[in-house]
């Protein structure tokens, strides 16, 4: 619960600052709390105009077994590409920064990061097998880390 909490606030910060125009880089927050747990962190690039991201989302990040999983080993920043974030120059600004850091070349995608903000693993579009396929993946790249 504590997790949860923290990330909620983490969340309301980010949308606080983007809403003011202050200069505050969401994921940077995000990666100190990564670094203060050392909980590695589950990057989600979605966006409405893509239909296999609202798939993704329901079928996959929706599922019970996804969400309680992830809840117990990392910690999400949805990074979202969707019309209405536009005109939002901050976090669009800070969304494409994340897509070329991370070389995301198609929506949806998820990539594991680990604690320090290193790329461990990066799962572009769909994976066959539902949310088992995810979990499956999710998994080896906590394996990889050694947690």
């Amino acid at each position: 619960m504590k997790t949860i909490g923290m990330l909620l606030a983490l969340c309301v910060f980010a949308t606080s600052a983007f809403a003011l125009g202050e200069d505050v880089d969401p994921f940077e927050q995000v990666k100190k709390e990564a670094a203060d747990s050392g909980t590695p962190i589950l990057l989600v690039f979605v966006a409405d105009w893509s239909e296999q991201s609202g798939a993704l989302e329901k079928d996959v990040l929706g599922a019970p077994s996804f969400k309680r999983f992830v809840r117990d080993h990392f910690i999400v920043f949805k990074v979202d590409f969707s019309r209405r974030w536009q005109n939002d120059e901050a976090r669009w600004s800070s969304n494409k920064k994340l897509s070329d850091e991370y070389k995301i070349h198609g929506i949806p995608s998820l990539v594991v990061v680990d604690s320090s903000g290193k790329k461990v693993a990066s799962s572009p579009g769909s994976l066959k097998g539902g949310v088992d396929a995810y979990l499956a993946w999710l998994g080896k790249a906590l394996k990889k880390m050694g947690k």
